[in-house]
């Protein structure tokens, strides 16, 4: 999971998101959660991950179970799963024995609470976006109005936005 090739891919992923949902290019990434209500694709794949291995781990085939303790416990960086139930548990702050605990609402919880500054940020260009593809009306603003305050949104630090409505 820590191989530049993925990191790529999730850079390429949220170009992709600023470009589909209308963003400009320098919108914060932490924003890009907040407005679409996803995971970040790292966390999804490191989410994935933990879950993957964290039923490895409890299988009732002893192969699997054993390949798996062995990966993790005792070779960890020396193993493909090792290092990625250890980078898993490193993302988010928990010892090795704690992998179990990782699961989406647990990953959700605990971006939530680093973003929780852009809540409102992302919360007026959630809604802007909204009303710019016709999903909500808001008959005072033209599109060039709602990419302006979008702009202005992206550019400032999460506490102003508030302040623009």
């Amino acid at each position: 999971m820590s191989h530049s090739s993925i990191n790529n891919v999730c850079i390429a992923w949220r170009k992709g998101l600023r470009r589909a949902l209308g963003l400009p290019w320098h919108t914060h990434s932490a924003l890009l959660a907040l407005v679409t209500g996803r995971l970040p694709l790292m966390d999804e794949l490191l989410c994935r991950t933990a879950m993957f291995v964290s039923k490895c781990l409890t299988s009732d085939n002893s192969l699997v179970n054993f390949v798996a303790r062995h990966s993790v416990y005792v070779l960890r960086q020396n193993s493909p799963v090792g290092s990625n139930a250890m980078w898993c548990c490193m993302r988010f702050g928990l010892h090795l024995d704690m992998l179990k605990l990782i699961n989406r609402n647990f990953v959700s919880r605990s971006i939530s609470t680093g973003l929780h500054a852009y809540n409102v940020t992302a919360s007026v260009i959630y809604n802007l976006l909204c009303v710019k593809s016709h999903q909500a009306e808001l008959s005072i603003l033209d599109a060039a109005d709602i990419d302006l305050i979008i702009e202005s949104c992206v550019c400032r630090s999460p506490i102003l936005c508030s302040f623009v409505f």
